[in-house]
């Protein structure tokens, strides 16, 4: 536990201290919104596992997250990539990271402004992830904003341009730079699995959005997601219907819950939900 303690730390660190150095127009790290919400989930994340092992931890780091700055445009209704920013060109996803991985609550209209906003600012010749997490912040929305599913399919086939000929390796940047960049793969990857499958991963649940099909696809399967020592495939076809089947039992019961109810996830016993009702997967009674 220290160890990962101390490595996140130091990683967070190095993190806020070099991003001014390779981040464009240069800025001082001290005032970045997502470095300093990195370092609050870091805070958070720690305090959560200390109280969880039993270990004394300051107390005073819950109020130094939680006090950390939100850069804000009440103007135009959306979060600033650090404090002092107008509309300079930036090189890769920041602000829009907030919405995932990390999951910042925020009113829905503030994660559609800010998708808007940098989409259109962004270095079109930036990281690959840049665009693969810009499709999955217009999945969140196609429920309120029908227009979404189309800016997420032209945003998710944005990202293969990073991916070369002959053996589609992937690349830092659609010309070149980094070979094999596994930041690019992985946010391909999670695309696919947080985008248009709808995964989320929160404390104590599997929580299973609405779910898409990718463009110009008929299917889409999620095999062998690990849950509690089970392993458990996900798929949706054209029909709307999403099937949960548990393809190997874990030392805990799995069960599926959703406003239709609480079901018992059985190996050999398929479960079929439509794949717009959400879903959570939990162990034992789960609440919705």
């Amino acid at each position: 536990f220290f160890f990962t303690f101390f490595a996140s730390f130091v990683s967070t660190f190095v993190y806020l201290f070099f991003l001014g150095w390779f981040s464009f127009p240069p800025f001082p790290a001290s005032t970045a919104l997502i470095e300093w919400q990195v370092a609050r989930f870091s805070l958070l994340t720690a305090l959560e596992w200390g109280e969880e092992l039993g270990i004394a931890l300051p107390s005073e780091w819950a109020s130094i997250a939680n006090g950390l700055p939100i850069p804000f445009d009440r103007e135009r209704g959306i979060h600033l990539e650090y404090d002092g920013y107008t509309n300079d060109t930036i090189k890769q996803a920041d602000v829009i990271l907030l919405g995932f991985p990390l999951m910042v609550p925020m009113q829905q209209s503030r994660r559609k402004n800010d998708l808007i906003f940098y989409s259109e600012v962004t270095d079109p010749n930036g990281p690959a992830m840049t665009w693969s997490m810009t499709a999955v912040g217009y999945l969140e929305i196609v429920r309120d904003e029908p227009s979404a599913f189309a800016k997420a399919a032209y945003y998710f086939e944005r990202s293969f341009a990073n991916a070369q000929k002959p053996f589609l390796v992937w690349t830092e940047t659609p010309t070149g730079g980094t070979v094999n960049f596994i930041t690019g793969v992985g946010g391909f990857l999670q695309g696919v699995a947080f985008g248009y499958g709808g995964l989320r991963l929160r404390a104590g649940v599997l929580c299973f959005g609405a779910a898409h099909l990718l463009p110009n696809s008929t299917s889409l399967v999620m095999r062998g997601i690990n849950y509690h020592g089970a392993s458990l495939d996900v798929s949706m076809d054209a029909s709307g219907e999403r099937t949960f089947s548990v393809t190997k039992a874990g030392p805990n019961q799995l069960v599926l819950c959703s406003q239709e109810g609480q079901l018992l996830l059985l190996p050999g016993s398929p479960l079929v939900l439509s794949s717009e009702v959400p879903a959570n997967v939990t162990v034992g009674a789960c609440s919705w």
